[in-house]
């Protein structure tokens, strides 16, 4: 991987002023003119030095987004060292220190927003950062807070929905990333939008609705949210019943989702689980009511689960990374399964891993549900194998005399 020298050098400079030497004194003001001379100079020579790899190395993206977070992961390290730098009986250290955590915070926004594509957005938050933004979603939060029960929504909702904010706010969430902040931002002005149009007619339905639309995927919401459905329709008329959870999914179905967004990364998104539960009622409805009108066809033995295949697809992938490799086909609409349940028991009966002949379907259920943090990074690779095993077969065809056949194609290959 690439390296540049004004990085090291940067590094080298905040360890001198923040841990000098002994007896090495870093108040002398020609001193700390100096460092910021430095300092500004390499901040500057890393991003010219940025601007000519992404020129230089355009086709290589593997390489462009390990440079990238290396970076990103080395800014933040150094605004965490000078933030934790006590200057308080130094004025002029104390000066030094605000420059110098204004032009790391400058360099690392730059990087984020000229180079977004490849910003790890899974990285932690610098200190000083997220200090800064908690001020500011805190304020939000309490006008969301103070709007919300002006209009009277049920306290339960308000404090489902708070609580994650609250958490952040209050600090006892650690190891906030640049995806959580980024995501609480985007749900207070969605909220905040919606509070000041909101009227008092179905107020509870037009809320939720909302965080359907920004995946407001936290179990207690999804919880709440069935609870509510089934209170709502629990009633004894089952053609009506059946009636009315159709229109049900129906309605969700069409409900459009913001793109990316998620509360709780790699969990089952809110719009999945409640289209999963709808599905299964509908199926069980349709089940009760054919059983009752035709009592002799209910079967003597239900089986939970088909007889599995005699041979199976065997890969070299974990579980858990099958299970992302799935669920980034469900994402990318290359896989069609109008449900998870079918889609799941379908490739546990299927397919089996490195370390698993038959793959148990809850543990595949459970792992497509929670993505394992690892996983995606494995896949990346994979896909990245894949893409140059896919370029090295359209260079060998394209070059390949026409007259030869293809099976001995392949073997020369």
């Amino acid at each position: 991987m690439p390296m540049n020298k004004s990085l090291e050098r940067l590094c080298c400079v905040i360890t001198e002023i923040v841990s000098p030497a002994p007896g090495h004194s870093t108040n002398e003001e020609e001193y700390l003119l100096h460092c910021r001379a430095l300092i500004e100079e390499e901040c500057n020579g890393i991003k010219n030095f940025l601007v000519e790899e992404v020129v230089h190395q355009a086709r290589k993206e593997r390489v462009l987004e390990l440079l990238i977070q290396h970076y990103q992961s080395s800014l933040i390290h150094l605004i965490d060292t000078v933030a934790a730098w006590d200057t308080q009986k130094d004025a002029n250290a104390s000066a030094l220190k605000s420059f110098l955590l204004l032009k790391l915070d400058d360099i690392l926004s730059h990087i984020r927003c000229r180079y977004a594509r490849y910003f790890n957005l899974n990285e932690k938050v610098p200190l000083q950062y997220l200090q800064l933004h908690k001020q500011q979603l805190a304020a939000k939060t309490k006008q969301l807070q103070k709007h919300l029960q002006k209009l009277g929504l049920a306290a339960e909702l308000v404090t489902i929905v708070l609580q994650p904010l609250q958490t952040l706010i209050s600090g006892k969430s650690h190891n906030s990333t640049y995806r959580d902040l980024s995501y609480f931002k985007m749900m207070l002005e969605e909220l905040l939008s919606f509070t000041a149009e909101a009227s008092c007619d179905k107020l509870c339905f037009e809320f939720c609705q909302v965080l359907i639309y920004i995946n407001f995927n936290a179990h207690r919401f999804i919880n709440y949210y069935i609870e509510h459905m089934f209170k709502a329709i629990n009633y004894d008329d089952m053609p009506a019943k059946l009636e009315t959870y159709s229109l049900q999914l129906k309605a969700l179905n069409q409900l459009l989702t913001k793109p990316n967004a998620e509360l709780i990364t790699g969990s089952i998104s809110v719009k999945q689980a409640l289209q999963q539960w709808l599905q299964e009622e509908v199926i069980w409805l349709e089940k009760r009511a054919q059983y009752t009108l035709f009592p002799h066809r209910v079967p003597s033995i239900v089986n939970d689960e088909p007889a599995l295949p005699k041979q199976k697809i065997a890969t070299t992938l974990s579980v858990d990374d099958l299970a992302c490799f799935i669920k980034l086909l469900v994402e990318s609409g290359i896989i069609a399964n109008k449900t998870d349940t079918e889609l799941i028991t379908i490739i546990s009966q299927t397919f089996s891993t490195r370390k698993t002949e038959n793959i148990a379907y809850k543990s595949l259920y459970n792992k497509y549900h929670s993505i394992n943090p690892k996983s995606p990074a494995m896949v990346k690779d994979l896909l990245f194998k894949m893409i140059d095993t896919l370029r090295k077969l359209s260079l060998f065809f394209i070059m390949l005399p026409q007259f030869v056949p293809v099976d001995i194609a392949v073997d020369l290959l």
